[in-house]
């Protein structure tokens, strides 16, 4: 449409009824978004703080092999065996613990490296301060381990999983004992067989243990007893042997010098009494800048973990936001669409007797004849006076609504008032010779002028509808108080009648009613504190009035 100045003007979005699922995944996304940027920050800070753990423990263990170092190069020839076999254990511990490989040259001489393969260590000193380690000879006599049950114990995936970093541990535990994840196992030495003078040995029986339940779940004699240079030992209790599978190689190494100027102080050693060597010897390992790694590679369970939750919080809160959101506008939607079927409903029933009394009035016009001028007459005012009802019907309705009216509560004898109602509608009864029968007795605290305006709607909505030549039941309990009649409206859905506007049959305009009445009632017995229960049961209607 246009205006006076020639512009178009926009017309009025239509309310529209709200659909859940829409809103639930507008908000949804949005919070996701939200929530995984969050997410994405937490990582990014846990990301910080593991490289910061990582590179902690590299420089830890790479100082503890330049102990053991410093150890071996001051020890005396008797010792360097012994001194040696720990430097070789700190070399194993540094793959161990970094998963970098590492070696030992001395200018560009390799002195030692960190072995390839499944290495497994134990300590088998009491002595602490003085350890013995032994070494796997060979990690084929683990293959007995690795075919029992099709490799479902496979010491070297479950000595892969065990290392991972403390937190990221803690969750593959977690996930497992939740069946996320496939269970992992630890091997339990029970018997080793050792060869003291090269400080390797053969594994006799392994125990497996289940991770999660730290329960022995089979048990596996890996190689037979040795009789020739291995000694059988016995652990006291089962022992926990790990090691280090797929070492990184020589690619990417970086350096650690250490010439002879350097002191041990520098090494992070406490004790000063080690005396000056006249080598110059570095440590050599592969680097990873954890810095530059992606936290997806290093913590992926972590990642998921926190993600998840990200994702339950923006789902929670989506939900809480949808649901809100979903009700204000549903609630905007039914004032709307009660707004307008309202409108229509009351513009419906007054059009019907306008468009006769514009008839009867055209008649008269142009009629002269006596009698037809008094029945056109007598029509004009049976429609002034339905349209005076209907006018006066939809003023207490919105009275009724509004909940303008204060209640007073006073005692009230229940079968008085409905007897009083019942007479007052005498004359619509005796038309269709409905006989009202009331049975019981019963008193309320309640507000008469409400409680007397429902009641009123109530007989009078039977009066209009109920079956002619039948009984109308009334029967008067503690609990309230139920009206029975049989109908001929087909009604659809009894709890639709309760709304305003709204008839058993879906014709309007009769002379029965605007459909105000039950809603009145409803709305009268609500402010009065009570319950107005209808059911249809066939052709029997039922309105139940509950203190």
């Amino acid at each position: 449409m246009g205006n006076r100045n020639g512009k178009i003007k926009k017309r009025k979005k239509t309310i529209k009824k709200p659909k859940f699922l829409p809103e639930l995944l507008k908000f949804f996304a949005v919070f996701m978004s939200i929530c995984f940027v969050a997410a994405l920050i937490t990582l990014e800070m846990y990301k910080r703080e593991t490289a910061v753990i990582m590179n902690n423990r590299q420089t830890e263990y790479r100082n503890k092999i330049g102990k053991c170092m410093i150890d071996y190069l001051n020890a005396d020839d008797q010792d360097k065996d012994k001194f040696y076999n720990r430097l070789e254990y700190s070399l194993t511990e540094f793959a161990v613990v970094t998963k970098e490989y590492c070696a030992i040259y001395f200018g560009d001489d390799k002195f030692t490296e960190t072995p390839s393969g499944y290495l497994i260590a134990a300590d088998i000193s009491e002595d602490r301060d003085n350890p013995h380690y032994i070494f796997l000879e060979d990690d084929l006599y683990l293959t007995p381990l690795s075919l029992y049950e099709k490799g479902k114990y496979d010491p070297i995936k479950s000595a892969a999983r065990n290392y991972s970093l403390d937190y990221c541990r803690d969750l593959d535990y977690d996930a497992m004992r939740l069946g996320l994840l496939p269970t992992a196992y630890k091997c339990l030495y029970e018997t080793v067989y050792i060869d003291y003078d090269t400080d390797r040995f053969l594994p006799g029986e392994v125990a497996v243990s289940n991770w999660d339940h730290r329960n022995i779940v089979a048990t596996v004699q890996c190689a037979p007893p040795k009789s020739v240079s291995y000694t059988e030992f016995d652990f006291d209790e089962r022992y926990t042997v790990e090691g280090i599978s797929g070492n990184k190689t020589e690619d990417d190494i970086y350096i650690w010098y250490y010439e002879d100027e350097i002191t041990p102080f520098e090494l992070d050693v406490v004790d000063n009494s080690y005396n000056f060597w006249e080598f110059s010897w570095s440590i050599r390992t592969s680097y990873t800048d954890y810095n530059k790694v992606s936290v997806f590679t290093y913590l992926p369970w972590t990642c998921v973990f926190v993600i998840g939750i990200a994702a339950v919080a923006a789902f929670v809160i989506a939900l809480v936001a949808a649901v809100i959101s979903y009700n204000h506008k549903k609630t905007i939607w039914e004032i709307f669409e009660y707004r307008t079927k309202t409108t229509a409903a009351m513009a419906h029933d007054l059009k019907t007797p306008l468009a006769a009394m514009a008839a009867y009035a055209e008649n008269l016009e142009y009629d002269v004849n006596t009698e037809k001028r008094a029945y056109y007459s007598s029509r004009i005012r049976e429609n002034i006076d339905y349209m005076s009802k209907t006018v006066e019907g939809i003023l207490d309705f919105s009275k009724s609504e509004t909940g303008s009216v204060k209640a007073e509560i006073a005692e009230i004898d229940v079968r008085d008032l409905i007897q009083k109602e019942v007479e007052a509608a005498d004359e619509l009864f005796a038309r269709l010779e409905i006989n009202v029968e009331i049975k019981g007795e019963g008193k309320v605290k309640s507000d008469r002028e409400l409680l007397e305006q429902a009641t009123r709607n109530l007989i009078g909505n039977v009066a209009k509808y109920a079956r002619a030549r039948t009984r109308v039941d009334i029967e008067i309990g503690k609990e309230g108080f139920t009206i029975t009649n049989l109908t001929d409206q087909k009604i659809k859905d009894a709890s639709k009648l309760k709304e305003p506007f709204v008839k058993g049959e879906e014709s309007r305009g009769s002379e029965n009613g605007s459909g105000l009445g039950l809603s009145i009632a409803d709305n009268c017995l609500a402010a009065a504190g009570h319950k107005l229960d209808i059911k249809v049961e066939g052709d029997k209607f039922i309105a139940g009035v509950r203190w």
